[in-house]
């Protein structure tokens, strides 16, 4: 029989510090993300939807949502198959 592979999830922001988040997971972990280095790594330009991030007060405003950290001051603009464009938050 196979095991069943859990993929951990995050619970609860524990602190934020600059680009830094502390996260609990449901496996008991905390752990620290990094994302001064993911934004490095990524090469983030102006014309990147991650820009605003690298504000350290518009990343405070990080939420949990589904288990999924998300910003609500950032907005991603989607393009309907009719060409129509939406704003998802």
């Amino acid at each position: 029989m196979r095991k069943k592979l859990k993929t951990p999830r995050i619970i609860k922001i524990e602190k934020i510090e600059g680009l830094k988040l502390y996260c609990m997971f449901n496996n008991g972990e905390l752990r620290m993300i990094n994302f001064n280095l993911l934004f490095n790594e990524w090469n983030i330009t102006s014309e990147d939807i991650e820009y605003p991030l690298l504000n350290e007060v518009a990343f405070a405003k990080v939420q949990l949502r589904n288990y999924t950290l998300s910003w609500d001051n950032i907005h991603v603009m989607l393009m309907t198959e009719d060409g129509l464009s939406l704003i998802h938050i």
